[in-house]
């Protein structure tokens, strides 16, 4: 399960091989994935002294976050 919003975009953007199983163009952003602006402050390096670092979500999953974050948060 993608935590990170760059990450959540390209899953979304993944189509599914199934012809029944109409596109949902409302799951992908327009204003683009890579507007680091539309992120939240977790996933934003604004300062020197809030560095991003990879986080361990556990099972194997890392997401690039501050390290300041609170990880049971990143989980929801």
């Amino acid at each position: 399960k993608p935590v990170h919003p760059y990450t959540r975009s390209l899953v979304a953007a993944v189509p599914f091989p199934d012809l029944d199983r109409p596109m949902d163009f409302t799951t992908l952003k327009l204003d683009g994935a890579s507007d680091t602006s539309t992120w939240g402050p977790q996933f934003r390096d604004e300062s020197d002294k809030d560095m991003l670092s990879p986080l361990d979500l556990g099972g194997g999953h890392l997401v690039l976050a501050r390290r300041t974050a609170d990880v049971s948060e990143l989980r929801h």
